[in-house]
């Protein structure tokens, strides 16, 4: 043991020596340092109550000693200059290789070019806080006081006593303030854009107007008691003041007073309406749709706002039928094409700022309300024909990425889809619910396979869900045979196991992998399957003439039989070594032990004596084939993954039961000197 380490302590001497004097040489380095930085220090940062030093004078010699002379400074690099690694050397007498002796002071590289030090890591840039608008204290006198001036053109058109002030005088005070106003502020403009005064004052006349007009319109009557202003022009007059409010907005980029303009007539146009509710909603369409070319690349989400809230809301009021009377094929078609403005609305702002996008899509959404409740009419093949239109309409909408932005063509298809299911239901009088989302479900579907759009996903997935809520009264024909049932039952349990198939082929095509998929698709197929079966069973047998028990019974054992037949086919899948394999497998096992638990727990109480004993031998026998076969696909299976000469070797090498162990001239070697065997791994089914 003593010969052994006497090689390694000269190499472990000749490291810690090494790594010594490295570490020297980095605390002289260091020393200096401080040493240049001490000399600096004093006259880069002064101390309080302590003179600079002369120049050429070390810190700390006595005063009126001669000055010293000042050393050159040392140029230090920003960082050790790379030094090339070196071999290491042999030591006398050992003959192996140790540390070489520590490397001299570093200096510059050859060349005199010290290194550079690495280039700066840029910060991340810091978002720009949006700086708030100060508001002044001319802006707020000049509000207030176009609010108080309205106030007061408002006493004095509803002034109590027309002997005091005839109507049409009031009516001219009203609206020569309108027309001093609107002067006087676009005068205002053109001397000082940045003045808001002339913004209040624009405001001011347009809303006296507004309010001239809705006196002369609803509050002053004639001697025959009519109106002084019919109830058509004067909503046409308030599109026209509306319009022109717009206008200068526009031109003067002042969102709150485009907002102003635009509430005030589509406000305006259901009182001077009344009852009769088509000539405001016709009036408010136009507006709605008309102030669009105003809008042309301006991201004023309060603007899109004013133009369809109050739109939309008037238009539910008055399909509904709530105080207000209009025709309903009339309210039918204004419902369209309101809808239809939505999504022109919805396509123009498909590309503008965030915010803006998503308060178009609500007014898309928002704007096909009355749709809905417009669709109740009593003509119903006309609705389901506008709605069904509508809807196929939207749905492909969310086919075309050519035309359309993902946002828009993600809202579209649902509100498509919605449309689709309102028209099936209003054209049939809401029977076959259960053919209706099943099938929709399916549909969308394949398109989301086809398009990988993942929005359509979805849509058929909610289809789906509530197909299935819908269908789940179905499964208490599983356990009796209950009377009633009909081919809507089995039709429902067949698309239910269609929209499954689709929606999981959907899945696999979107990305969607694993064991969880498969598990997932075969119970709820296996579901609707069985289902299927025993509905039609029963269907079959009051189709025939028999008792409905007799086609329950034999659904069943067919049920029964078929788990196991699946089971087969997916043992020959497992056998495949797919990606699936090993879970095609696993419900095999799943489905066989299913299909005998209900054999000994169902069908041994529920089957008939023939029913019964046909039902345990076809699955007695289909399990022992099963077992035979399987077992001699696996060793097949086994055998070839071994190698194509494995099964000659195990014939030779196999002893014949009774003859004696084959023997050997060559001599048995050590077992240290054996060769280890090969592993050898079976496949997994």
């Amino acid at each position: 043991m003593t010969d052994s380490s006497q090689p390694e302590q000269p190499q472990r001497l000749a490291k810690i020596q090494a790594e010594l004097v490295d570490l020297s040489a980095k605390l002289n380095i260091l020393a200096r340092d401080f040493q240049q930085l001490a000399a600096e220090l004093p006259q880069q940062v002064g101390v309080p109550g302590a003179r600079p030093a002369a120049p050429g004078t070390v810190p700390g010699a006595p005063v009126g000693a001669p000055p010293a002379p000042v050393p050159p400074p040392v140029a230090r690099p920003s960082q050790p200059p790379y030094l090339a690694p070196q071999p290491p050397m042999a030591v006398h007498g050992q003959g192996q290789n140790l540390y070489p002796p520590p490397p001299p002071p570093r200096v510059a590289a050859p060349g005199g070019r010290a290194p550079q030090p690495p280039a700066p890591v840029p910060a991340r840039p810091v978002r720009p806080t949006r700086p708030r608008r100060q508001v002044s204290i001319a802006e707020v006198f000049a509000v207030v006081g176009s609010g108080i001036t309205l106030l007061g053109v408002a006493f004095v058109l509803l002034l109590p006593n027309q002997a005091v002030m005839p109507d049409l005088v009031r009516a001219g005070i009203g609206l020569g303030l309108a027309v001093a106003a609107v002067i006087v502020a676009l005068v205002q403009h053109r001397r000082e854009p940045s003045n808001i005064g002339s913004q209040a004052l624009m405001a001011t006349g347009i809303a006296s107007a507004f309010l001239t007009v809705l006196a002369l319109s609803s509050l002053f009557h004639g001697d025959d008691g009519a109106p002084l202003f019919p109830t058509v022009p004067g909503i046409v007059a308030g599109g026209l003041i509306s319009l022109g409010g717009v206008a200068v907005a526009r031109w003067w980029r002042s969102q709150w007073l485009a907002v102003l303009a635009v509430l005030g007539s589509l406000v305006l146009a259901p009182y001077l309406g009344g009852r009769d509710a088509l000539w405001p909603m016709t009036f408010m369409l136009v507006m709605t749709l008309a102030t669009a070319a105003f809008q042309h690349k301006l991201d004023w989400t309060g603007l899109l706002l004013a133009r369809f809230l109050p739109t939309a809301l008037y238009f539910l009021v008055a399909v509904s039928g709530l105080g207000t009377h209009v025709d309903v094929q009339l309210g039918l078609g204004l419902s369209l094409i309101l809808a239809l403005g939505g999504l022109v609305i919805a396509t123009l702002h498909q590309r503008g700022a965030i915010r803006m996008r998503a308060v178009s899509l609500m007014a898309m959404v928002t704007m096909a309300a009355p749709l809905v409740v417009a669709m109740w009419s009593p003509d119903r093949v006309l609705a389901a024909v506008v709605a069904g239109a509508f809807g196929l309409l939207m749905v492909a909408v969310g086919l075309l990425p050519a035309f359309f932005e993902l946002q828009l063509r993600g809202t579209a298809a649902p509100l498509g889809a919605l449309f689709v299911v309102l028209a099936v239901v209003r054209f049939t009088d809401g029977h076959y619910l259960g053919y209706l989302f099943f099938t929709l479900a399916a549909a969308y579907f394949a398109v989301a396979a086809a398009t990988k759009f993942t929005p359509m996903l979805f849509v058929g997935g909610a289809l789906g869900l509530i197909g299935v809520q819908l269908w789940l009264p179905v499964i208490a024909y599983a356990f009796a045979p209950l009377p009633g049932g009909d081919i809507e039952l089995t039709a429902q349990s067949v698309l239910g196991l269609v929209a499954t198939l689709f929606g999981m082929r959907a899945l696999r095509r979107r990305g969607v992998k694993g064991n969880g998929l498969v598990y997932a698709s075969w119970l709820i197929s296996v579901v609707f399957g069985s289902m299927a079966v025993i509905t039609a069973g029963m269907l079959i047998a009051v189709r025939v003439g028999a008792e409905i028990s007799q086609g329950f019974q034999t659904a069943h054992a067919i049920v029964t039989v078929g788990w196991i037949l699946a089971s087969v086919w997916l043992l020959r899948r497992g056998l495949l070594k797919e990606r699936d394999s090993s879970a095609a497998v696993a419900i095999a096992i799943a489905l066989s032990a299913s299909a005998v638990v209900k054999l000994f727990f169902f069908d041994l109480r529920t089957l008939p004596d023939l029913v019964r004993a046909m039902a345990f031998l076809a699955v007695g026998l289909l399990l022992l084939v099963i077992g035979t076969w399987y077992h001699r696909q696996l060793e097949r299976a086994r055998r070839t993954s071994n190698g194509p000469t494995a099964a000659a070797d195990g014939a030779v090498n196999e002893p014949v039961p009774g003859a004696p162990a084959p023997t050997s001239d060559v001599p048995p070697t050590a077992p240290a000197e054996r060769a280890a065997p090969e592993p050898t791994s079976a496949p997994q089914p």
